[in-house]
């Protein structure tokens, strides 16, 4: 465990107002009419709960991601392949925690097939500073650190065994297994609701489900109609929705619970919102702030949020520290909150796609795109 984040020593504070000691954001968006959602399949209503940060630790964030956006236009200027990523970690510099920007050559690798940016690593070092300044609400911060580095996401190598594999029939949970018609193991994330229609989808990651037009759950060889992929959009890195046939019922396939061993419910884990990008921000490099990933194939792990990327086409994707292994993609990064000894309300941070680092099962790091951008983009509501 580093040390607390520092404020830094070369602040030019701006401005005539003095500043507030706390800043007030958006940490979450929480169920008002959770009963019906669960047992009706109504569409969710949702409240704003916000939370607070110190105005130092604000502004040291702030500025930090005013500086990514700074490196990121001036990459632009020479590329927009969207695997050349950019966002702000932590790193430790004299045994003090500080914010840094990452610009990051991502090599994709899949089973068969391996995509890499259209710029090499040594031309994006000639291409960004070392160091970077960042301005937010009058302060800037000089100084920021710039890492360039190559990273490699992984859809390969499988693990042994599954943890959330039972047939879940007509209940499906986020976090339990499916199959493509190949054979291909993956997982479900989480419920939601189509913002037009007012119809269920079940949310999971986008490279499961190409060139597939059936899935079933928990294997290949399930129910006969299996589920119906309703979208799958790799161009917007990597997440899908499926939806269930019009042979079944429907209100309780988007079941908005998690899975457990055995073919079971957690109970105590229910899905009541989700996390925000604001309180992911906040939380980078907070390793108290512990995040779980659900997989069917390697269960519960949990980690912290060790970077927040973006790239040039917006892409919102969410870095952390749990480990994962192929039959993992789809399943729900979440955060849960006790209520009582045995009851959680638990928030969806985003879905997970590739595991980071390493050549083994299971991958020492996990990512995947955040939960409000995979709203955004599909036009549901968690």
């Amino acid at each position: 465990m580093v040390a607390p984040l520092a404020t830094s020593t070369n602040v030019n504070r701006g401005g005539d107002n003095p500043a507030s000691d706390r800043v007030e954001y958006v940490e979450r968006l929480k169920h008002t009419n959770p009963v019906e959602v669960r047992r009706d399949g109504a569409a969710p209503e949702r409240t704003q709960v916000t939370d607070t940060v110190s105005r130092d630790h604000w502004l040291v964030v702030e500025t930090a991601h005013d500086a990514r956006d700074r490196v990121q236009e001036l990459i632009e200027q020479h590329t927009t392949d969207p695997l050349v990523m950019t966002g702000v970690t932590t790193i430790t510099d004299g045994g003090q925690s500080k914010k840094a920007v990452t610009v990051d050559r991502t090599v994709q690798k899949g089973a068969d097939s391996e995509s890499s940016p259209d710029v090499e690593l040594d031309e994006l070092k000639g291409i960004v500073p070392d160091t970077v300044a960042g301005s937010v609400d009058g302060t800037t911060i000089d100084g920021i650190p710039v890492i360039t580095r190559e990273r490699t996401e992984q859809k390969t190598n499988e693990c042994d065994g599954y943890s959330f594999s039972g047939n879940y029939e007509e209940q499906i949970p986020g976090g339990s297994k499916y199959q493509t018609e190949s054979c291909g193991s993956c997982t479900f994330g989480t419920a939601a609701t189509d913002d037009e229609t007012g119809n269920g989808r079940m949310i999971t990651t986008g490279h499961c489900l190409n060139k597939n037009e059936v899935v079933r759950q928990p294997d290949c060889h399930g129910a006969e109609d299996g589920v119906t992929v309703q979208s799958s959009d790799t161009g917007k890195r990597d997440f899908a929705s499926v939806t269930v046939p019009t042979t079944k019922s429907g209100e309780k396939l988007y079941y908005r619970q998690l899975a457990d061993y055995n073919g079971t419910y957690h109970l105590g884990r229910i899905v009541r919102g989700i996390i925000t990008e604001s309180s992911l921000r906040y939380h980078e490099g907070d390793e108290s702030y512990q995040i779980g990933k659900h997989g069917a194939r390697t269960g519960r792990q949990y980690g912290y949020i060790k970077n927040i990327k973006t790239n040039s086409s917006g892409h919102r994707t969410v870095y952390t520290t749990s480990t994962t292994g192929v039959g993992d993609s789809g399943g729900p990064y979440y955060k849960e909150y006790q209520q009582t000894a045995r009851i959680f309300e638990t928030y969806i941070v985003g879905i997970s796609a590739w595991g980071v680092g390493g050549d083994d099962c299971p991958y020492p790091e996990s990512a995947g795109n955040t939960m409000e951008y995979v709203e955004e983009e599909l036009g549901v509501t968690v």
